[in-house]
């Protein structure tokens, strides 16, 4: 909001390109996690492969869009958070304090994803605590008056 009052199309561009990253996660959370997170339900998994969108083929086998899901945050990343990262650049020093730590929070949240596609949702609510620790951290490191 602060920065949206700010006179100056570099100001303009941040709160477009924050808005468009926020409604792009809006789109992405209502298409794969629409009813909460979409773990891997899958009894078996093939052993452990690496790389960008991995996934199981055991669970592409049974239909669960392990690649999709990992492919379009990929993308959000690639084109919004970017875009939102490259907006800051043109601002202070604070601005792109934030945009960094939000970037890191969005490819930390890339990591916690990468892990529920490939397993079970967790029994226990501490497993999903420590799943969601490393961006709550991140999410942490924001000023409070920015939050506002």
């Amino acid at each position: 909001r602060k920065v949206e009052e700010e006179e100056g199309e570099e100001h303009k561009e941040l709160v477009i390109s924050l808005k468009a990253l926020l409604r792009a996660l809006r789109q992405y959370t209502i298409e794969h996690h629409g009813n909460g997170l979409a773990w891997n339900s899958a009894k078996k998994f093939a052993p452990k492969q690496e790389g960008p969108g991995a996934a199981s083929i055991d669970t592409e086998r049974q239909g669960y869009p392990a690649a999709e899901i990992l492919k379009e945050y990929d993308s959000l990343i690639k084109d919004k958070v970017s875009s939102f990262r490259l907006a800051a650049e043109a601002l202070d020093e604070e601005v792109v304090a934030i945009a960094d730590v939000v970037e890191k929070a969005f490819k930390s949240q890339r990591e916690m994803l990468a892990k529920v596609t490939k397993h079970k949702c967790p029994n226990k609510e501490e497993k999903l605590n420590d799943l969601l620790a490393p961006t709550t951290e991140y999410l942490g490191l924001i000023p409070h008056d920015c939050a506002e």
